[in-house]
């Protein structure tokens, strides 16, 4: 049976638990941090866009008032 015998598969048995264990909840925290990273990322591209569409205004209204202006 081994130089421990019942006692060496036992303790194999217990380590490759929590070897399996540690896996697992490595395995959810990866999830949950890509979850986090991917709703960090759109909320961040979300941001752009208003930021760009805001720029868009404000260049439209500045290019009205040039208008104004040269028409004075």
């Amino acid at each position: 049976m081994g130089v421990l015998g019942g006692i060496g598969i036992i303790f194999y048995g217990l380590f490759m638990l929590l070897v399996l264990g540690l896996g697992v909840v490595w395995f959810y925290f990866s999830l949950r941090f890509f979850k986090q990273a991917t709703e960090y990322y759109q909320a961040e591209l979300n941001d752009r866009a208003k930021k760009q569409e805001q720029m868009s205004e404000l260049l439209a209204k500045f290019d009205q008032l040039v208008d104004v202006l040269k028409v004075k």
